[in-house]
């Protein structure tokens, strides 16, 4: 992109920015950025790097002008800052875009596709190939348990990203992911989310058809088998097709999923091969996460040796099942879900983990899919599976009409017809004071947001802490 040496970045503490805006600054380039907030774990990674940040969006910002302006999805057309970027012809992009030509161009882009799973996935890919000595990049949205970061960049041939079938900007409202011009891809599960850019999910397919038609011949696409969705969209790709499951007729089966010592152990086979895989993360769901990481990894030549050390030494990512304190045998978990599919998962992943104690699930309806109710009785029918489901309400709800909101009522409502025990409280402070009563030891919190729940988690462990120790 000519002589770039000034990155300014707006919308830099997004996920996908702040990492980009990390590698940027590892790479030798002076980069600064504006955001209206900034906020724990971004934020921690911004000051680590030494990279300055303005909060609030202003034209000043952009002084002195930077040579290149990466603008993120979160900034509309009508934003002050973008505005001025617009008016003094500073030359920008998008976050894909810029990723692309600064870093993907040059390597191997493996990325990591789907509904449900990526950044888990896009992690454990990342810390296998590191472990074998691969050296790659890496990009990912949560913060990798094992190198403490959600980026790194190396020197090997590989450069592991989570693809988002988001839009990228205001300026282009093509996917993410159909900028990296992948190599090598994992699609994990195709469901209808981003209701407020896709109208239904036949959208949301062909954007993934458009990204399995991107991939070269010579490259390789491992595909969740199990599911009729990306079977369907992935026919007619110019790239190999591998398949992973627990179908019969998959190339990367899975078997026998069982929890033992603390940990979760099942066997991939694989023309005759058999692969024992044990991990500490838990879940059918993670089963499949990892068994999509072993295909890929299996076809690109890895030793299967080290495949299986790597997976035995992942310790996961932040905010997907962390246990972020144990209070008087109270066990409080910090989860990403937000979506019916995502719960349900999470909360038998629970079920797996702490078989015979109390789940309860507490839940912020908070994407831009879970705010309006279009997943009413599907939420319904998940958080039932919780002993005690807590519905926090909807955020930012006046940004959503109200003929299209969420009830968070209307789901509590539906999980006591049905059985089971379900509270809409809308302060979060309430959401404390109902817990640190009710909780008794022995009992797991699992909390679940895509968002900060207004610091929940955090007030929940002082409040449970004041009253057990």
């Amino acid at each position: 992109m000519g002589e770039t040496r000034h990155i300014h970045m707006l919308g830099i503490c997004g996920a996908g920015m702040a990492t980009l805006a990390c590698l940027l600054k590892q790479k030798g380039f002076d980069v600064t950025g504006s955001d209206h907030a900034a906020n724990p774990p971004m934020s921690t990674l911004l000051e680590r790097e030494g990279i300055r940040l303005k909060i609030g969006y202003s034209p000043e910002n952009l002084n002195p002008t930077p040579d290149l302006a990466i603008i993120g999805n979160v900034i509309r057309r009508d934003n002050r800052e973008a505005e001025e970027v617009l008016k003094r012809k500073i030359p920008y992009a998008s976050m894909p875009k810029a990723l692309y030509e600064f870093f993907l161009r040059e390597r191997e882009p493996i990325v990591v596709a789907g509904t449900h799973g990526k950044t888990t996935t896009t992690n454990l890919v990342a810390w296998v190939l590191k472990h074998a000595n691969e050296r790659p990049s890496f990009l990912a949205g949560g913060i990798n348990l094992n190198t403490g970061g959600s980026y790194e960049l190396g020197d090997g041939r590989f450069f592991v990203v989570e693809g988002d079938e988001y839009d990228s900007a205001f300026f282009d409202k093509s996917p993410k992911f159909l900028h990296y011009m992948p190599k090598y891809a994992i699609i994990t599960s195709i469901e209808f989310d981003h209701a407020d850019i896709y109208k239904d999910i036949d959208e949301i397919k062909a954007a993934f058809r458009k990204f399995v038609r991107l991939m070269p011949k010579d490259g390789i696409l491992v595909i969740n088998g199990d599911s009729a969705t990306v079977k369907e969209v992935a026919e007619g790709a110019n790239a190999r097709v591998v398949t992973y499951g627990t179908a019969s007729d998959v190339d990367y089966k899975i078997t026998k999923i069982t929890p033992s010592d603390g940990m979760m152990r099942f066997g991939i086979t694989h023309k005759g091969e058999s692969i024992d895989i044990a991990s500490w993360l838990f879940g059918r769901h993670n089963a499949s996460n990892i068994a999509s990481a072993v295909a890929l990894l299996k076809e690109l030549g890895i030793d299967k040796g080290l495949i299986v050390e790597g997976i035995r030494g992942f310790k996961g990512v932040k905010r997907r099942q962390e246990v972020v304190a144990t209070i008087n045998r109270i066990t409080l978990v910090d989860d990403f879900a937000h979506h019916p599919t995502a719960i349900t998962e999470t909360i038998a992943a629970m079920r797996m983990r702490f078989p015979g104690r109390k789940i309860w699930g507490i839940f912020e309806p908070r994407s831009n899919t879970t705010r309006r109710k279009i997943f009413t009785r599907q939420l319904a029918a998940a958080l039932k599976k919780a002993d005690i489901a807590i519905i926090g309400d909807v955020f930012n709800a006046a940004y959503i009409k109200p003929e299209e909101r969420l009830s968070p009522q209307d789901v509590a409502d539906e999980i006591n017809r049905e059985g089971g025990e379900a509270h809409f409280i809308a302060p979060v402070q309430e959401i404390v004071r109902f817990v640190s009563e009710k909780a008794a030891p022995g009992d797991v919190i699992l909390v679940m947001s895509n968002g900060t729940f207004d610091n929940l988690v955090e007030r929940l462990v002082a409040a449970l802490r004041t009253k057990w120790q």
